[in-house]
């Protein structure tokens, strides 16, 4: 937990309203707080569609996380490069393996 909390933020009533309401939460008492630091850390590494969509995700608060249909309709798979269709793809081992 302490890793998902150093990435992702520790709950608290700022990031998720009701969480010290939660049975269990006071177990987490002494935890140290962390921020999220999901952008900082994958800003110049990844495509930022596909940032974005991992910290929706990745959100604390279930009620502002994104839900499976709303992830699937994020703007990370309507935007260019588009995916493929799998028959279009060919891994490169299969591509230097053609004329066996």
């Amino acid at each position: 937990m302490e890793l998902i909390f150093r990435m992702c933020g520790t709950p608290s009533e700022e990031n998720w309203p009701g969480v010290s309401k939660l049975e269990g939460y006071k177990l987490m008492q002494g935890i140290p707080q962390h921020r999220n630091r999901i952008r900082e850390v994958f800003s110049n590494k990844i495509d930022p569609y596909a940032l974005d969509l991992i910290c929706k995700m990745l959100t604390l608060d279930p009620q502002n996380r994104l839900t499976a249909s709303q992830a699937l309709d994020h703007d990370y798979f309507w935007t260019n490069p588009m995916p493929c269709q799998p028959s279009e793809y060919v891994p490169p081992f299969f591509k230097q393996h053609e004329s066996y």
